[in-house]
């Protein structure tokens, strides 16, 4: 085979264990290993191992080699998870009866929210509170698809995202009082109109302080 061949084919070997989490993030990829295990010479895999850092997918440190590169989410990333999220939460609110009970949990949940000042914190209590109403649904595939979700926003938002979700906090708390508060009136379909019109904020939002940066 050509060097060229023997590259394409590192080249897909090396993604498709990324794919397979075979490598965690920060893990060193050693040129002879990889050259051993795909029983070709160095010449290709670093070739391939250039490639993928061209791509995104791995960085090279000056004399330490090929490192996986740790993740992170853009702006557009995060939009469409708040928008996977938001269709979550609006098929829990269309079809549970939320008791009183469920209710003054998710008003403590609020009442948490809005006396925190930190944006990590916040985070994390927005994710929970929309994933306790996900919950509410005892449906187990879409709880799971809702913990990944809220997952990955916390452990892959970059500074910037935390700090859009944190500059969104006064308009996201009043859309959420609002929702409660038609909940409590059994008025289902007005608290899904204001989950849609925080999302629609969110957008807006992130445009705006897209354009600004």
């Amino acid at each position: 085979m050509t060097n060229d061949t023997l590259t394409i084919l590192a080249y897909e070997e090396i993604v498709k264990m990324m794919r397979k989490v075979y490598f965690k993030e920060g893990t060193q990829l050693k040129e002879h290993q990889l050259a051993k295990e795909f029983n070709m010479s160095r010449t290709p895999v670093r070739n391939a191992l250039q490639k993928c850092v061209e791509e995104g997918k791995l960085e090279y440190i000056k004399n330490r080699g090929f490192f996986i590169k740790k993740k992170t989410m853009d702006v557009q990333d995060y939009l469409k998870l708040i928008e996977v999220l938001t269709l979550l939460v609006n098929e829990s609110l269309r079809n549970i009866y939320f008791t009183k009970q469920m209710l003054v949990e998710l008003k403590k949940r609020v009442a948490k929210m809005e006396a925190n000042g930190c944006e990590a914190e916040y985070l994390l209590l927005k994710s929970q509170f929309f994933l306790e109403i996900i919950g509410f649904s005892d449906n187990d595939y879409i709880y799971e698809v809702g913990c990944v979700l809220t997952q990955h926003l916390e452990d892959l938002a970059t500074e910037d995202i935390k700090y859009l979700i944190f500059t969104s906090k006064p308009v996201a708390l009043e859309k959420i009082k609002a929702m409660l508060d038609h909940l409590a009136n059994k008025e289902s379909s007005k608290a899904v109109e204001e989950m849609d019109a925080l999302y629609d904020y969110i957008v807006l939002h992130a445009f705006r302080r897209t354009e600004e940066l």
